[in-house]
Order: C-alpha cells, then sequence, then structure tokens
C-alpha cells in the first residue's frame, strides 16, 4: 500500500482486521511500516455509508510518540517542494469521499530535510487552508 503523492510504500505489520456491521466497515488498530526507514504508524477506523452512492471515512493514524515517514520526495516528484520529513503525532482523513478533511496533530522528528526551490517565479494562489503555530503559541494553547 503506498501514497503515491507524498512517495511512501507501507506495509502491514500483521494481518489487517476489518469488520462489518451494518453499513460500516471497521479496521481494528494496525502497525504500518513505511519501507524506506522502517518507521511505524498505527491505523485505524472505518468506512460506511449511508447508500451505495453516498460514502465517507475516518481512519485514523497515530505514531505513538515515535518518529514516523510522512514525506519522501525528490525533485521530480513535486517542484514546489519535496524532501523527507518524519513526524511525531496524530492524523486524521474524516468524511465524504468527496469532501475530505485531512487534520494532523504533529510535530517534525529528527531526520527531516525540506527543500523549497525559490529559483523558479511559481506562486500559491490560495494559501488558506495552510496554518503555522508557534511552538510557543502551541505550549501557551495547552497550558
Amino acid at each position: 500500500m503506498g501514497v503515491p503523492y507524498l512517495n511512501i510504500e507501507l506495509e502491514a505489520d500483521d494481518v489487517l482486521h476489518i469488520g462489518l456491521k451494518d453499513n460500516r466497515f471497521t479496521i481494528k488498530e494496525t502497525p504500518l511500516t513505511d519501507t524506506a526507514y522502517k518507521t511505524k504508524v498505527y491505523l485505524s477506523g472505518g468506512a460506511g455509508y449511508r447508500s451505495l452512492s453516498d460514502w465517507y471515512i475516518d481512519l485514523y493514524f497515530d505514531t505513538k510518540g515515535k518518529r514516523f515517514l510522512a514525506l519522501n520526495t525528490g525533485p521530480k516528484d513535486n517542484d514546489l517542494f519535496y524532501g523527507t520529513g518524519f513526524i511525531m503525532g496524530k492524523a486524521s482523513i474524516k468524511g465524504a469521499l468527496d469532501d475530505l478533511t485531512i487534520g494532523v496533530k504533529a510535530v517534525t522528528g529528527e531526520g527531516r530535510s525540506l527543500k523549497i526551490p525559490l529559483s523558479d517565479t511559481q506562486t500559491v494562489g490560495d494559501d488558506s487552508f495552510i496554518t503555522f503555530i508557534s511552538k510557543e503559541k502551541n505550549n501557551a494553547k495547552n497550558s
């Protein structure tokens, strides 16, 4: 299993346990390992439907306090930014298939290297979906 945009290949460490009840498939927490650096993330959650044309998912990822490979791209993969990125924290992918929300609460992990080439004059038209929070502000918020 892989995530092409992030260039990550994942393997299930164990048998993936999927349950079915009513209109919902559930995934029992399962460790996944990236094939490049052998870091782990734990997947749980599921998918369901209100009708056969109205599906939704709620997937959860947890690094359990250890670093996990979240980006492994080069300049040929993405000319706006690329590199190797590790995170520690939690993430989710939720919502209807045509309106997914991705949530991430994580910090960068040791060994990250992100490159943003400045030799091109490309710009981003709408960056309102990206929010950066300083470590100090986040610590004050969580106190």
